[in-house]
């Protein structure tokens, strides 16, 4: 049995940005804020989710470390998630419960997302960086 010579080989983060390409103005999303819900676009997601892996990888992400989100479920978790994925790390929810028992040695960057600036702290090897997105 041969082996097909023109098998595509598809990556969450190709498949994402064929989604990003393709779909563009067409809602990725949608969040309610104040009551009423908002849009979020493809493009919007991808520029986003690329600013993000942009951030970690300045403050230092390599390939293979894990980037540990502990934030609500909401659109800056999944930017976080993606851009993650995107510079080569690995990307791990860490919910309330999960966040005291996190073995140690886990979390090489610590990704705490607030909310109303989409502020992203890392916190790596007793450093604070803050970044705004």
């Amino acid at each position: 049995m041969e082996k097909e010579k023109n098998v595509e080989i598809n990556t969450i983060p190709r498949l994402f940005w064929d989604s990003v390409k393709s779909r563009g103005e067409r809602v990725a999303m949608r969040e309610k804020d104040l009551g009423i819900w908002q849009e979020i676009s493809w493009s919007h997601y991808g520029e986003k989710a690329k600013l993000t892996g942009l951030a970690l990888h300045t403050l230092g992400l390599e390939k293979g470390n894990v980037v540990s989100i502990a934030s609500e479920g909401n659109p800056e978790w999944l930017y976080t998630d993606m851009g993650t994925i995107g510079a080569g790390g690995i990307s791990s929810g860490v919910y309330k419960l999960q966040a005291k028992e996190t073995p140690s040695g886990f979390i090489p960057i610590w990704v705490r997302l607030v909310r109303e600036e989409f502020l992203v702290e890392c916190i790596q090897q007793t450093r604070l960086h803050r970044l705004s997105i």
